[in-house]
């Protein structure tokens, strides 16, 4: 083979993220801790760090949108029509108010994941909100607030658990696969 070539690979290999031993580089955790000065909403949240203010996406947490058209075909069985859109929209609102409710105007401690970037596609810092020494995006998922969001994280075994889980007991958001609005139910 071209030494050339080889040279390229390895290159490429290299960019990719990849090494040639397997293993997967991880990052450093980092852990902060902060105030919450906006809840966005369900899975988005604004944090004082220090003396700047950071925008933050919850890993591991999709939960229904309320500031754009919600998409069903991303729920796991959810109806793909008006009324799987006015149910998800509705547990949209409920994990927003959530949010608001556990964490506006709170202390929390801000933490990264070794296995996530730090920053997402839209600039936004990618991390744990924990209150309490409670994990508030598995909590989440716990209650049925969200779905577990495709991405890397170390958790993300645990939170598929605790989904599958909500899912079994029509938790939340689960309701929305089969009952109608108005049997909607809190937990």
């Amino acid at each position: 083979m071209n030494r050339g070539l080889i040279t390229i690979l390895i290159v490429v290999i290299l960019a990719s993220g990849c090494s040639t031993t397997g293993i997967q580089k991880q990052n450093q955790v980092q852990e902060s801790e902060a105030t919450v000065t906006d809840v966005v909403d369900g899975d988005t949240v604004d944090i004082r760090l220090g003396e700047t203010t950071e925008t933050v996406r919850l890993i591991g947490v999709d939960t229904p949108e309320v500031h754009v058209e919600v998409a069903p075909e991303e729920y796991e069985n959810m109806p793909e029509n008006d009324r799987g859109r006015t149910c998800l929209r509705e547990w949209g609102e409920k994990a927003s108010e959530y949010a608001e409710k556990t964490l506006a105007g709170k202390k929390v401690n801000f933490t990264t994941d070794p296995y996530s970037d730090t920053r997402g596609t839209y600039g936004r810092l990618l991390g744990y909100i924990k209150i309490n020494q409670t994990n508030f995006n598995y909590r989440l998922i716990e209650k049925g607030l969200a779905r577990v969001y495709d991405s890397k994280f170390r958790d993300k075994q645990r939170f598929i658990q605790a989904e599958e889980k909500a899912q079994e007991r029509m938790k939340g958001l689960w309701q929305c696969q089969t009952f109608e609005i108005e049997n909607l139910t809190s937990e």
